[in-house]
């Protein structure tokens, strides 16, 4: 289900790993390059294709139906049990990736990352929710749940960016989003869309990281007399 992706490795140790999670009507391109551009240490990087191609080669989505019958996308509110029940497959494959990388790859789950935009946010968010254990964190950039409750024991922490003027995610929506996820801590912005265009937006999400990266001294390392009792 997900057979298209992009990895990059840190050029000195690979100490965390992000996940990417596009938006819909993306691929997994644009985030890969994102995961260049924030040149995070010791932190490798995955980014994802989303499953479900969109109709005239629109992109690819995360769910579905992502569309209503007139081709608009489905607000957060609007309730489609067979969004649902998309969800919950897209969820449970991404289940399986974390078991592959723990188990196959000896990642630790408190070092593994998840970053979504828009329904791959949404995604993240779930995944997060889904996972008992605690992951590393989940940044979800115009996301919310679509079932707040299922989040209620989520052990892990996070950061949410939200406009709130964003037409498909309710102020109540994102609200209970973010109750149900007390760990996740929340940035709003006063207008749409949230690109991660201007300074405030990275920032926030470069101080998510800062604080909560896994990072060795490899300097200290490195030192001659410096040995290990």
């Amino acid at each position: 289900m997900l057979q298209c992706f992009q990895v990059q490795g840190s050029l000195t140790c690979n100490e965390n790993l992000i996940l990417f999670l596009h938006g819909l009507g993306d691929t997994h391109e644009s985030l890969f390059t994102l995961g260049q551009a924030m040149q995070l240490p010791q932190t490798a990087f995955a980014s994802f294709r989303a499953p479900h191609a969109l109709p005239f080669e629109l992109g690819y989505a995360w769910l579905d139906p992502s569309l209503d019958r007139k081709g608009e996308v489905l607000p957060h509110h609007v309730y489609d049990p067979k969004r649902l029940h998309s969800l919950d497959q897209v969820v449970a494959v991404w289940m399986d990736v974390l078991s592959m990388l723990q188990i196959v790859y000896n990642w630790p789950l408190h070092r593994i990352f998840l970053m979504g935009f828009g329904h791959g946010g949404t995604v993240a968010l779930h995944v997060a929710a889904a996972c008992r254990q605690r992951l590393g964190g989940v940044v979800s950039v115009s996301g919310a749940l679509l079932r707040p409750t299922c989040a209620l024991t989520s052990a892990t922490p996070g950061l949410m960016l939200h406009s709130t003027c964003d037409p498909l995610i309710l102020t109540d929506v994102f609200q209970a989003t973010a109750t149900a996820m007390p760990l996740v801590k929340t940035k709003c912005f006063d207008y749409f869309p949230i690109g991660l265009s201007n300074q405030d937006e990275m920032r926030a999400i470069m101080q998510f990281y800062d604080e909560n990266l896994y990072l060795r001294n490899l300097a200290l390392e490195q030192q001659a007399d410096v040995f290990e009792l």
